[in-house]
């Protein structure tokens, strides 16, 4: 019977070395893919939140609740789309609370499932519990006392709704809604930036229920500023 000869040290290097080529080749990709998918994942949470937003101003004349400054906690008496639970585990800033809001109810029923829904699965583990956040220019914003509103929009008042931002993935959200030229409020480098680049892409959900995933760098005023009708 003839022997079967075994593996030379140098044969067994040579299978490793290619293994490792290989290994080398593939993860940039495979890591490029993961990223792909996360950003579709949030691509598709913030349309479930914008849509909610658009969903719950056709069931209420057009009327949009509006945006809130960080802490706000639930009062019946505002009509705010977010509101924020009183202390937060991981960071210096509020979570969201998930049962109560203006747009909750048009998410999903278990509240581990809208967990998941508004926050961005690329987002670092010690941000707040959410990644989108409202455009100042759309709804109405509440004083940091916590006392007053003022006039919030209608839906059907915005010219060009397609061409206009409605939800912000804010690239590290402190309070539920976005403004412009503000020092904290930075727009998203969570897909596709590489290391500690600023220079990154978020997703943005439209006026009429549509998201885009674009550049930071080409989120400009045009975008953010309501244009409303007569």
């Amino acid at each position: 019977m003839r022997m079967r000869r075994a593996f030379t040290l140098a044969e067994l290097l040579v299978v490793v070395g290619i293994i490792a080529v290989l290994a080398a080749l593939l993860l940039p990709a495979l890591g490029r893919a993961r990223e792909a998918s996360r950003s579709v994942q949030c691509a598709a949470n913030c349309r479930a939140v914008s849509q909610a937003m658009v969903t719950y101003a056709m069931q209420n004349t057009s009327f949009l609740p509006g945006a809130c400054a960080k802490g706000v906690t639930y009062t019946p008496t505002l009509h705010l789309a977010y509101y924020f639970t009183s202390a937060s585990a991981n960071n210096a800033y509020p979570d969201l609370d998930l049962n109560h809001g203006m747009i909750i109810p048009f998410l999903e029923d278990s509240a581990s499932t809208r967990a998941a829904m508004v926050r961005c699965p690329q987002a670092n583990d010690n941000e707040p519990n959410y990644s989108y956040v409202l455009n100042y220019e759309i709804g109405n914003e509440v004083t940091y006392d916590e006392t007053a509103e003022s006039p919030v929009y209608h839906l059907t008042q915005i010219r060009r709704p397609s061409e206009k931002i409605m939800f912000f993935e804010a690239n590290y959200p402190n309070d539920g809604h976005f403004y412009l030229g503000k020092d904290d409020d930075m727009p998203a480098t969570h897909h596709f930036s590489r290391g500690k680049s600023s220079i990154g892409y978020g997703n943005y959900g439209f006026a009429d229920g549509h998201v885009e995933l674009l550049l930071n760098s080409d989120v400009s005023g045009n975008l953010l500023r309501a244009e409303l009708t007569q």
